[in-house]
């Protein structure tokens, strides 16, 4: 299963929001904790891109490029458009775990749950890699 960056910590959130039985949460416990590992660093690449234009990212999250207007402006936009390519790219996850994905392909086959719509975009993805 391939997932961009951006939807990490959403397909991570979105399987910890269902119930399931006791050997599918197993399988799921263990894909969530890969994509919450590949959640952070995502996060590691994103305070990278900000730091290498020049940027500093702050404890609480905040970013500080420049007390001058022009050259925060100017560094802004370069790590915007760096940090888009970044959320785009695309992790493969099904190299080390189609026996979680073959657990999840059953489990889903039979769920009629519903899905809150933040996750639409991620159970989409999930669904149409199960379905293959």
């Amino acid at each position: 299963m391939k997932i961009i960056k951006a939807n990490l910590y959403r397909m991570a959130n979105f399987l910890s929001s269902i119930d399931m039985n006791a050997r599918t949460a197993r399988a799921r416990n263990r894909l969530v904790e890969n994509l919450l590992e590949q959640a952070k660093q995502y996060l590691d690449e994103q305070k990278e891109i900000v730091t290498n234009i020049g940027g500093t990212v702050n404890q609480d999250g905040s970013i500080f490029y420049s007390d001058d207007p022009d050259v925060a402006h100017k560094k802004l936009l370069e790590a915007d458009k760096e940090l888009r390519i970044l959320a785009n790219e695309t992790i493969d996850l099904s190299k080390n775990y189609e026996e979680q994905f073959g657990t999840l392909k059953a489990f889903f086959e039979d769920w009629d749950g519903i899905v809150k719509s933040e996750f639409n975009i991620v159970y989409e993805d999930l669904m149409q890699y199960l379905e293959q």
